[in-house]
């Protein structure tokens, strides 16, 4: 780890373009002193978009290899990475404004394991509104990995990303971390503002039940699937009566 790093900011450049420009302008405009930013190309770019990538220069670090899709290219920018903690920035999410200097001014003081912040989601609203736990991880709370820094040494211990989970691999990371008793701190402010998608995806229900009965949490998984499935049936129903009502 090179001692002036404290933070590791990782990007995984995805199709189209547009939403990776955003997330690099409001890089643009922060204190990156104590912070390197490790972007990595998830599929093959244009001749344009490769001479912006390459076109950067510190603490900008940029990879145009192609793997094998986003968690591969995340655990590519760890093997990248040097700084004490590391935090992914998904394509298209921004950073508000000045927050990179909170953050690392934060890391400098702190001796968690994982801190969690608040991030703004498309509805306006910020998540988690609650402190996050272990117990609460492992009844399904899920924080946006927009929100979470983690040691990055931890993670290497942790094998980085299991690929077996494209969509909730940051929630499987969350969950061994904390079953080997990584500290967590809660941090009630909010660092970005997320673009949706990602856990949204109904694909990710099914990847957080899987990833329960695998660190044999049966009771949880059970209790985390029966409530979904009820939420989802009164969402559907509660759709389906505005729907009759504005027909």
């Amino acid at each position: 780890m090179s001692a002036d790093i404290l933070l590791s900011i990782i990007i995984a450049v995805k199709l189209p373009c547009k939403y990776f420009r955003k997330s690099l302008l409001s890089l643009l405009d922060q204190d990156l002193n104590g912070a390197e930013v490790v972007i990595v190309a998830t599929q093959e770019l244009s001749k344009e978009e490769n001479e912006i990538l390459l076109s950067l220069r510190a603490p900008f670090k940029v990879s145009v290899q192609v793997p094998r899709g986003a968690i591969d290219a995340m655990n590519h920018a760890l093997k990248l990475s040097v700084g004490k903690y590391v935090y992914f920035l998904g394509s298209g999410d921004t950073l508000i404004s000045g927050r990179v200097k909170v953050i690392t001014e934060l890391l400098g003081s702190t001796r968690a394991s994982i801190a969690i912040f608040k991030v703004l989601m498309p509805s306006g609203l910020m998540y988690p509104p609650f402190s996050v736990s272990r117990k609460n991880l492992e009844s399904g709370v899920m924080p946006c990995h927009q929100g979470v820094v983690i040691l990055r040494k931890l993670t290497h211990e942790l094998l980085g990303f299991d690929p077996k989970y494209p969509i909730a691999s940051d929630y499987d990371q969350l969950i061994r971390a904390t079953r080997r008793n990584a500290q967590i701190q809660n941090i009630d402010i909010c660092i970005a503002r997320y673009l949706g998608g990602g856990m949204s995806n109904n694909g990710a229900l099914g990847e957080q039940f899987m990833i329960l009965l695998r660190n044999h949490l049966w009771f949880n998984a059970l209790r985390f699937i029966v409530v979904e499935l009820i939420a989802k049936f009164y969402r559907n129903y509660i759709k389906s009566v505005f729907t009759r009502r504005n027909s």
